[in-house]
């Protein structure tokens, strides 16, 4: 069903996630872009008592901003053996086999491949449209061929050779040109990306460039840390050779104030998938079905256990965690 009005998506990460039985599995950890045109592909649900997070099509998705929360258009059964991954798992996710393979498993077809089952699916079409370029191909070839004969003939093989040759290494310059080229911007993309991902750097302006694979860092930071942290995330970056960090340090600079909000979501979730782990590994708290959800330091227990003594245990716990603000014990 159609959307019946736009809603901002900086509430997205965090957003809470429904399946199509009304239960509350998870949320919204982070989302997944194409580095080119910059549409969503995938959004990562941390679900609750696991690590891994949950990847899935955008578009089985359908947003409630009013409430934050969002809907996913799969059953249950489903979910239980869907595509999860760690944060330590990314590179897959930039794999173009992988993308294919979590859309295949939600029986979902790539947008980005309509255009090849197009062509594929009218060939008769297709090479009438490419008929009329290679005759055109054709043609170009011919009349150069008489050029080059009529030139032969007019000052002789040895000039026009050498006049060949110089033409050439111009062609194979250009070409190394434009590889190198696309190189240095495969590489800029990756630093990128590399930067994004560390919670300590992500929220300062940092520029980079790449220049037959040395990056120059540009930019400003709050501290030293931050400026030898981002250097070495650039440097153990595929493809580089060497940095050039140009980063300056500015003690007054406040990150952004959205790069904030995320990152202490960020935390929150660290936070909230450690309590699961405490309490999933406590010996005392067997039989007992919690749920931990944490927001800006507030951790919430939901869920029943078998007695009053798992209830005090489970709480114990959670004051004993670092960062933990306020609990409310709502297990029963």
């Amino acid at each position: 069903m159609a959307p019946t009005h736009s809603f901002s998506t900086a509430p997205v990460v965090g957003m809470l996630v429904r399946n199509t039985a009304g239960d509350d599995i998870g949320n919204i950890s982070d989302v997944v872009c194409e580095p080119t045109s910059g549409r969503v592909r995938f959004a990562l649900i941390g679900l609750h008592n696991e690590t891994a997070l949950l990847a899935v099509p955008w578009e089985l998705l359908r947003f409630h901003p009013d409430d934050r929360t969002a809907m996913l258009n799969a059953a249950v059964a489903t979910l239980q053996n869907a595509p999860r991954l760690k944060w330590i798992d990314w590179p897959r996710v930039a794999h173009p086999q992988w993308d294919r393979d979590v859309y295949a498993y939600y029986g979902c077809d790539p947008y980005w491949e309509d255009a090849a089952a197009d062509i594929k699916s009218a060939p008769g079409e297709h090479q009438r449209h490419l008929r009329g370029p290679a005759l055109a191909a054709a043609a170009v070839l011919l009349g150069l061929a008489i050029a080059v004969g009529y030139v032969i003939s007019k000052q002789g093989w040895s000039q026009t050779a050498s006049q060949v040759y110089a033409v050439a290494e111009a062609v194979k310059e250009t070409t190394v040109a434009v590889r190198d080229t696309s190189a240095d911007a495969a590489i800029t993309g990756k630093a990128k990306t590399a930067l994004a991902l560390s919670k300590r750097v992500s929220a300062y302006d940092i520029n980079v460039e790449t220049s037959n694979a040395v990056v120059t860092l540009t930019g400003r930071v709050q501290t030293p840390e931050a400026r030898d942290l981002a250097g070495q995330i650039v440097a153990d970056t595929t493809g580089v050779k060497s940095v050039r960090n140009l980063v300056r340090v500015d003690p007054t600079l406040r990150p952004e104030e959205e790069h904030e909000r995320l990152l202490s979501r960020v935390n929150d979730l660290e936070r909230q998938q450690a309590l699961v782990n405490a309490i999933e590994d406590a010996p005392e708290l067997e039989g007992a079905h919690v749920k931990v959800r944490v927001a800006d330091g507030v951790v919430t227990l939901e869920g029943t256990v078998a007695s009053d003594a798992q209830k005090m245990r489970a709480e114990e716990l959670v004051r004993g965690f670092p960062g933990v603000t306020t609990l409310r014990n709502r297990l029963r």
